[in-house]
């Protein structure tokens, strides 16, 4: 254990006391008190190197162990909130980061992480306010505004999306992930040179990853270079095989290109499909594309039914309206 990380744990453990509970007059209960936050702090320790070893569940249930001893250990909660969020349980994830937003003194980390976690559900603008709160605590939290950015770009402000991306690679110019995501906003306002170069400086720091190829389809369709973007799409699948990403983005490319060639609805509803197998859950983004799959071959009333589903669960994003709008017309939806 770093001894730095060591005294960090302790000093959460302490700063957590409630008050009235330590007492001069009573030295009994201070002893016993003090037991309790070194067994805590010992707890987090154990937590910490769990989550460190991607031992989600040994760190679940030591946090857990640490918040049984001390209730107002905030970095206990926040702990256990990340790795929830490992094992997709965001739902558990958003209620311990909830506690821990409610206990002294605020940071902006937790702020950012309940911002995580409000993205991982659809709750967008939940996420933003969170961003906007991670922010007026530390200007310089550099992924609060990459997260901000994302948020943003994926409701089609691409412009605001842009001046954050700039602002989190003003603050931190080593993550290439925030370079991709700017790429992919630059690509939306037809800035397909900075689109690419961006590409490049992403990939130079993260490598050509799933997430790099996948990008650099988004923005291959957005030039109209179909065949490059395919070609990436399968990229992406064959480097992350259990992602369901990857099967999303092509299905959606085979279900919605202007060019008849390109269009393959019966392939499409097939890669959708697994994708939600994968997935576990119905992400809101993948059932557009299924509901998209069913428009194109024909199967209009499976379309909208799905497409309620995922207006249900992101009401606030206008192109899921769009889409409705279209299978309610018995039309397929185009690019």
């Amino acid at each position: 254990m770093n001894r730095t990380l060591g005294y960090i744990l302790l000093l959460g453990a302490l700063l957590s006391l409630t008050p009235g509970v330590c007492s001069a007059r009573n030295p009994i209960s201070d002893f016993m008190a003090s037991i309790r936050y070194r067994r805590a702090y010992q707890h987090a320790c154990d937590a910490h190197a769990c989550k460190q070893s991607e031992d989600y569940d040994g760190a679940i249930k030591s946090a857990s162990k640490a918040i049984k001893a001390n209730r107002g250990y905030r970095y206990a909660y926040e702990l256990r909130a990340v790795c929830y969020s490992h094992k997709g349980n965001f739902k558990l994830a958003l209620a311990d980061c909830n506690t821990a937003a409610g206990l002294k003194p605020s940071t902006s980390y937790i702020y950012t992480l309940r911002a995580r976690v409000h993205s991982a559900l659809g709750n967008d603008m939940a996420c933003i306010a969170d961003c906007d709160q991670a922010i007026s605590l530390d200007p310089k939290s550099a992924y609060s505004y990459g997260l901000r950015g994302w948020v943003k770009m994926g409701q089609g402000h691409h412009e605001t999306a842009i001046k954050d991306f700039d602002t989190s690679i003003s603050l931190q110019d080593d993550e290439g992930k925030t370079y991709f995501w700017r790429a992919r906003a630059l690509a939306a306002t037809d800035n397909f040179e900075a689109a690419l170069k961006d590409l490049e400086s992403g990939a130079a720091l993260d490598g050509w990853n799933h997430h790099a190829y996948l990008m650099r389809a988004r923005v291959h369709a957005d030039m109209g270079s179909i065949a490059k973007a395919i070609e990436d799409c399968d990229r992406a699948m064959a480097a992350a095989e259990d992602s369901p990403e990857p099967l999303n983005t092509k299905a959606y490319m085979l279900c919605t290109m202007p060019d008849e060639k390109w269009r393959n609805g019966t392939e499409a509803l097939k890669l959708a499909q697994r994708a939600l197998e994968i997935c576990g859950e119905r992400p809101a983004h993948i059932l557009d594309t299924l509901a998209c799959a069913y428009a194109e071959l024909g199967r209009f009333d499976e379309a909208i039914a799905v497409q309620q589903e995922a207006v249900k669960k992101r009401p606030e994003h206008a192109v899921l309206l769009e889409h409705m709008e279209a299978f309610k017309a018995r039309r397929p939806w185009r690019e």
